[in-house]
């Protein structure tokens, strides 16, 4: 089953990787699917059952209230998802790599990794509550279009040495090839993509791109970042 984060705007992300198979100005459009959790309103919303787990402190509850966008019956709700995930395959109240990449629900086993790389902050291979909501808030609508393109540019600089370069770029869409199932390029096409791409937002010509280049080319169509949005539906309690 799709995750609730998923679901509703995957086949755009779909729409636009096959865009970007033929546009090298569409660069971070389709390096991973986002997130919305809104029901349709020609369907009922089924109420969901409360998972397996502690509740959640009151203490905690503030505290990422008031480090976060969230509000606190959202943070609630996240906690609802957190265990869910965290159960799926291990009930210890911790996300790992496996839980996490079957609640994503990716073709690509190397997009859902890196993903999972980012939001586990401390490196310890787990994902815990404070680093899922932290993570999310910064995709969350209230977060500003710099924390959105920190993320993105992140997600491309796999080695964090401040850059992407070209082989990062041809990784990383071969990943985004790889998800959508529809969608079939050549190594030779990929390379000769990624190429044109970085001779086009490479503005001091050093052969990668540094997040001053990548702001520059976000900022000119901020719109670019809307497959890093997530909204929380309404409450399902």
């Amino acid at each position: 089953q799709q995750s609730r984060y998923l679901e509703p705007r995957e086949t755009k992300t779909k729409d636009n990787s096959t865009q970007d198979t033929k546009s090298t100005s569409r660069m971070g459009q389709g390096s991973s699917s986002s997130a919305h959790a809104s029901s349709s309103p020609k369907s009922s919303p089924r109420k969901q059952s409360k998972p397996a787990g502690p509740p959640i402190k009151k203490k905690d509850v503030d505290e990422l209230t008031g480090s976060t966008y969230f509000t606190e019956a959202e943070v609630r709700r996240l906690y609802d998802d957190f265990l869910r995930i965290s159960n799926s395959i291990e009930a210890d109240g911790l996300i790992d790599g496996e839980e996490f990449c079957k609640a994503l629900n990716l073709n690509s086993h190397d997009i859902s990794s890196r993903i999972f790389s980012m939001f586990d902050r401390n490196d310890d291979g787990k994902i815990n509550f404070q680093e899922f909501v932290q993570s999310l808030s910064m995709l969350s609508t209230k977060a500003s279009l710099e924390e959105k393109m920190k993320f993105s540019f992140r997600l491309f600089d796999r080695d964090s040495d401040g850059y992407i370069d070209t082989e990062e770029l041809c990784q990383m869409l071969n990943a985004c090839i790889k998800a959508q199932t529809s969608l079939s390029m050549s190594e030779e096409d990929v390379r000769e993509l990624v190429n044109i791409t970085v001779r086009e937002v490479d503005e001091n010509g050093d052969g990668k791109i540094s997040f001053e280049e990548y702001k520059q080319m976000i900022s000119s169509d901020p719109s670019r970042m809307d497959y890093l949005t997530i909204e929380l539906g309404a409450d399902r309690n």
